[in-house]
């Protein structure tokens, strides 16, 4: 062995080793962190489509089944969601007085006009989407439908 060739010592070696596992840990938390965002705004995106197609099969039932002047209407039974997410529900009802939407429900005076808010949340609660919806009688306001 020459006189230059001395290798590494004990200490040299647990201090590389310490910091690979710094830069490990640290690789390790950067990618879960990814991983959790990841999910987050996939189950964000499925909530605002699951929303928008809720309010779609609403306007359907609307306009085929009818409008219902209630403060708990029926539309859009049986909706299906995906899997992972609540049945979306309609968590309040409002009907149009003539100058705006008071802030309960109370179906005297019924302009055949109605605002609906919608709801649906992921089942673990990292995701929710809340949406506004306006329906009409589509038989003009103040008739029912024959």
């Amino acid at each position: 062995m020459a006189a230059g060739d001395r290798g590494e010592t004990l200490l040299e070696l647990l201090v590389s080793v310490a910091i690979l596992g710094l830069a490990g840990v640290a690789l390790v938390g950067g990618l879960t962190t990814a991983v959790i965002s990841s999910d987050a705004h996939r189950k964000a995106a499925t909530a605002g489509a699951t929303i928008r197609d809720y309010a779609e099969t609403i306007e359907t039932s609307v306009r085929v089944g009818g409008y219902q002047a209630s403060c708990t209407p029926g539309y859009g039974a049986g909706f299906a969601p995906p899997a992972g997410f609540t049945t979306p529900r309609i968590t309040s009802v409002s009907f149009w007085n003539g100058s705006g939407f008071p802030g309960t429900c109370s179906t005297s005076g019924d302009l055949g006009v109605q605002r609906l808010t919608l709801m649906v949340s992921s089942v673990d609660g990292r995701a929710t989407e809340r949406m506004a919806l306006v329906v009409r009688n589509p038989c003009g306001t103040g008739t029912v439908c024959g």
